[in-house]
């Protein structure tokens, strides 16, 4: 066997600094799980929705801190049972079912009853009647003006998880 030179050696010293770099810098872009996690074009989202809350907590009924609009470009942070939270303009949450990964089309779609309000009145569906007996949920609310109904006419707190005096924000 031959003599291992010092440029040899070197050279070898040279490699395991820089493979050591390497795994440095893998371990720092994945957390050290090997999970990797989402650089900041990945975590840019959009709001789909007229308005939408940014809340305090990751909680329907939790107190709204912000309202952002309609493809308003936002930084997701963390992302925890079906709410995101943001970090831009101030530290917020919001459901994931008002974002999007893709800038929106310029117009919002309409929602179910404005495409029946923009119907002739000879082919509009007539609308089954409610009663102040069927304590809907905002999920049953079709618009606004349903929820505001239900909110004041007939009594239904709940419609206002944030008490401030607005039923069912995610129509109104």
């Amino acid at each position: 066997m031959g003599q291992v030179s010092e440029k040899e050696v070197g050279n070898g010293c040279v490699w395991a600094l820089i493979a050591l770099i390497m795994l440095i810098a893998t371990s720092k872009c994945t957390g050290g799980n090997g999970d990797v996690e989402k650089n900041s074009k990945e975590d840019r989202a959009y709001v789909n929705a007229s308005t939408l809350n940014c809340r305090d907590e990751n909680d329907k009924s939790a107190r709204i801190v912000e309202r952002l609009h309609f493809r308003e470009r936002v930084e997701v942070v963390e992302e925890r049972a079906g709410w995101s939270r943001l970090e831009e303009p101030l530290s917020c949450w919001v459901s994931n079912k008002y974002l999007t990964s893709t800038l929106p089309a310029e117009t919002v779609a309409p929602s179910p009853a404005q495409s029946l309000r923009s119907l002739p009145p000879q082919i509009r569906p007539v609308a089954p009647s409610r009663s102040c007996g069927a304590a809907p949920y905002c999920t049953e609310m079709s618009s606004c003006a349903e929820a505001q109904f239900y909110f004041r006419q007939c009594g239904v707190s709940r419609l206002d998880g944030d008490n401030d005096g607005i039923p069912c924000e995610n129509v109104c």
